[in-house]
C-alpha cells in the first residue's frame, strides 16, 4: 500500500511538472494538489503546489477584470474567490473584494396550489415561481418549495452604495409549466397569477444611516413581529404602477402607491461582512371566486408565519442571519 501511494504522489506531482514546462499552470496546479493530498508533508511537493497556485491566481484576476468590463458579475465574483483561495495576499483581489456585496432575497408565499390542479391538470410539469426585479435591471427567478411556500436566491452587488439595494421588487408569482404537444413535442409557458410587471422606482432620494457596530441576529429583531388585528384584503395590482423612494436615516418611505406588496418588507446590512438581506416578508395569494382573478396581500410576521427558521435550515444561509442595520420599508 506504501509504495502504491508513493508512486501515485510521484505519478501526479510528474504530470505536474510537465504541464509546468508547458506553461499549463491551471492544470498543474490540480495535478500538484491531488499529489499535495497524498503526501503533505513532501517539502518539495508543496513548493510547487504554491508556485502554480500563485500563477493560477494571476490568470485568474486577468480573467476576473475581463468578466466586470463584460458586466458578467456572477462569473467574476467567482474568479474573485477562486483567486483568493489560490493567493489570499493577491493585492488585485485584496484591493477588490470590498466593492463587493453579496445579497440573499428571499420570502414566503402560502398559495391555494389545491385550486389550480383541476385547471392545469394537462400539464406534465409544474412549478411555482417567484420572478424579482432587481436594481441592475435583470430579473431573478426562483422557485416556491412545494411544502413551505419559502423562496430564496442570491445575487451580486458591485460598487454600488448600500441605497441601491433599496430598488429590489417583486415583478411575478406564476406557474412554469411544460406539455406535450400530440406529436411529442414539449411546450413551455407561465402562467402569471400576481403580475406586477417591471418595476422600478421613478426617483431614490435620502440616505440610509449607518448602523451599529454590534452585529445581531435577524431572529432577534423584534420589529419583524408585527401584532396586525385585521389584514387588508387581497388586491390585483394595477397594470400600470408607479412609486418613488424616500431614505430617511433608518427607514425606507414609498411614495405614489397605496399598497406595498410589491415592494420588500425590511432591508437587512451586514457591512463588515459584506452582506445583505432582502426580505419579501410573507404573502398570501388567493383567487377571488366572484371576478376568477388571483389577489395577494403580505400577512403579518407572527411565530406560526415567520419564515426566518426554515431559512436557518439551509447551513449555507445562515451567513446572511446577522446584520448591523435594518430598514423597513413603509408609506
Amino acid at each position: 500500500m506504501l509504495c502504491g501511494l508513493l508512486a501515485s504522489c510521484s505519478y501526479h506531482y510528474d504530470q505536474g511538472q510537465e504541464l509546468e514546462a508547458q506553461g499549463r499552470w491551471e492544470e498543474a496546479a490540480i495535478e500538484y494538489r491531488i499529489a499535495y493530498v497524498d503526501d503533505p508533508e513532501d517539502v518539495e511537493i508543496r513548493e510547487a503546489l504554491e508556485r502554480a497556485n500563485l500563477k493560477v491566481a494571476d490568470d485568474n484576476f486577468r480573467r476576473y477584470q475581463h468578466y466586470l468590463q463584460e458586466l458578467k458579475f456572477a462569473k467574476a465574483y467567482q474568479r474573485l474567490e477562486a483567486g483568493l483561495a489560490q493567493n489570499p495576499n493577491h493585492s488585485g483581489f485584496q484591493a477588490e473584494r470590498p466593492h463587493w456585496t453579496r445579497v440573499l432575497i428571499a420570502g414566503r408565499v402560502h398559495f391555494e396550489f389545491q385550486k389550480l390542479r383541476g385547471a392545469f391538470r394537462l400539464a406534465d410539469e409544474m412549478q411555482l415561481q417567484v420572478q424579482i426585479n432587481t436594481p441592475s435591471g435583470a430579473l431573478l427567478t426562483t422557485e416556491l418549495i412545494n411544502d413551505t411556500g419559502l423562496f430564496f436566491v442570491e445575487d451580486l452587488n458591485y460598487q454600488h452604495p448600500p441605497e441601491f439595494l433599496t430598488r429590489y421588487s417583486l415583478n411575478s408569482i406564476g406557474l412554469r409549466m411544460k406539455r406535450r404537444t400530440a406529436t411529442g413535442f414539449l411546450r413551455r409557458n407561465y402562467q402569471r397569477f400576481i403580475n406586477f410587471r417591471e418595476l422600478a422606482p421613478l426617483t431614490v432620494q435620502g440616505k440610509l444611516k449607518n448602523g451599529s457596530t454590534e452585529t445581531r441576529v435577524i431572529q432577534d429583531h423584534s420589529e419583524r413581529l408585527q401584532e396586525t388585528s385585521l389584514l387588508t384584503a387581497a388586491w390585483v395590482p394595477p397594470r400600470l404602477l408607479n412609486y418613488q423612494l424616500q431614505l430617511n436615516d433608518t427607514g425606507i418611505q414609498i411614495l405614489g402607491t397605496p399598497r406595498l406588496e410589491f415592494a420588500p418588507e425590511l432591508l437587512y446590512l451586514h457591512q463588515t461582512q459584506q452582506r445583505a438581506f432582502v426580505d419579501f416578508g410573507t404573502y398570501r395569494v388567493e383567487l377571488n371566486p366572484e371576478t376568477e382573478r388571483w389577489g395577494i396581500v403580505r400577512e403579518p410576521a407572527t411565530p406560526a408565519t415567520d419564515h426566518l427558521p426554515l431559512l436557518a435550515r439551509n447551513l449555507a444561509l445562515n451567513p446572511y442571519l446577522y446584520y448591523d442595520s435594518a430598514y423597513r420599508f413603509t408609506h
